[in-house]
């Protein structure tokens, strides 16, 4: 990342998420930093839930920016928030440039380790070790992760929409890591739409590379969430 003067802050990045947030989009990716991919940014709005709308999670060609695609952004300042250190507003007026992509093989270089995905031993009803209640937030000051993980459960269900009223289609995953397991829930559409004619049911893949990031405060809750799924190796089920 180059800082110039006038808080104008130019970064290359990894597209690690392109996840849906309230009716926009949620990225994310690992920027240069001291010469390598390290540095996780999140690139966001100055609306309400600093979601991205419209061509603000576009490449300058006007496609949707994709998970492995390598990226220009223009930041205008750091906005951090007591456990999203990685924010930052994003020039929404300059298009993201596309310089790029990276292989699977690559990224798996730049995987984290962590111990355990902030914490375990808080479980809702559809899934497990899946969020940091209100006020244990304050321990933990970063909120992505990327992840490589074999044998990935992939759980199509119907589950109930509160933004819709209605039931429709939900993906959740669930792995292990560290020795402990995690159902997440799946907020990656291009990993939604790629998978939708597939019924319900569970799903395996063999090998992946995941996206985890820990989202805004929901009912004094903050929920663990798979923001970007990168498959490397299918199981026989998806075939």
């Amino acid at each position: 990342m180059d800082n110039n003067s006038g808080g104008n802050i130019r970064a290359t990045f990894i597209c690690l998420a392109n996840s849906r947030k309230k009716s926009g989009r949620c990225l994310a990716g690992k920027a240069i930093y001291n010469g390598i991919y390290s540095k996780w940014i999140r690139p966001i709005s100055t609306r309400e839930h600093e979601e991205l709308k419209g061509n603000e999670f576009h490449i300058h060609t006007g496609e949707e920016a994709r998970l492995l695609d390598i990226l220009e952004v223009k930041l205008l300042s750091h906005q951090p928030k007591l456990h999203q250190q990685e924010n930052y507003l994003m020039d929404v007026s300059v298009p993201l440039r596309k310089t790029g992509t990276i292989t699977l093989e690559d990224l798996k270089l730049l995987a984290d380790t962590p111990a355990t995905l902030w914490g375990i031993s808080h479980s809702s009803k559809n899934g497990q070790n899946d969020y940091v209640p209100k006020e244990e937030i304050d321990r933990y000051p970063n909120s992505l992760f990327l992840i490589q993980i074999q044998k990935l459960q992939v759980h199509i269900s119907q589950e109930w929409s509160a933004n819709w009223h209605r039931n429709q289609k939900g993906f959740r995953a669930e792995f292990d890591l560290g020795g402990n397991t995690y159902k997440l829930k799946i907020t990656d559409p291009a990993f939604e739409e790629k998978f939708s004619d597939k019924p319900v049911g569970t799903y395996e893949i063999q090998e992946t590379l995941l996206t985890i990031s820990l989202g805004e405060e929901w009912k004094n809750s903050y929920w663990k969430l798979i923001a970007g799924v990168m498959p490397i190796t299918y199981g026989e089920n998806w075939s």
